[in-house]
């Protein structure tokens, strides 16, 4: 097994992004998954920066869509060993306990020992759902994505 030596972290991280994506998901849009009339579902914007994977959610987050999540966590976080995990909740119209539990999966599986999850961007739909499960016992709430690099002191 070769061993790689990456002196920039961020070069890194967007090469397993693209290592482990580019083959599954062949759109612009890399984690995307479209209904029967061609609209985007779920849409995942992926950024690193400073030692943080952000993660921006748009469209639906339900049990049809989760297994892109899940999915996309699964390689990048754990693959590349990311310890700081941003999830921006903004521009997400929908999510239901399966996307919820997803999250908590994907908490406890790759970040629960050494790791953080912080989110931010909660509207009132989203908010509503994730108060009825135990989703806030895993996450650290911020205001925005600028106060993470405050916390992380990166």
């Amino acid at each position: 097994m070769e061993k790689y030596i990456c002196r920039d972290m961020s070069y890194f991280v967007n090469w397993i992004i693209w290592k482990h994506l580019s083959n599954l998901y062949k759109s612009k849009k890399i984690c995307s998954i479209l209904n029967k009339r061609g609209d985007w579902l779920l849409n995942i914007d992926l950024e690193y920066k400073k030692g943080i994977l952000f993660l921006r959610l748009n469209g639906v987050l339900n049990k049809t869509t989760s297994f892109i999540l899940k999915d996309a966590m699964k390689r990048i976080v754990s693959g590349a060993g990311i310890k700081y995990l941003f999830i921006n909740f903004e521009n997400l119209c929908e999510i239901d306990k399966e996307g919820i539990l997803t999250i908590i999966y994907s908490y406890n599986e790759y970040l629960k020992s050494s790791g953080m999850l912080m989110v931010c961007g909660y509207n009132d739909n989203v908010r509503i759902n994730i108060e009825k499960t135990e989703l806030k016992n895993y996450t650290l709430e911020l205001k925005n994505e600028i106060s993470a690099f405050n916390l992380v002191n990166i």
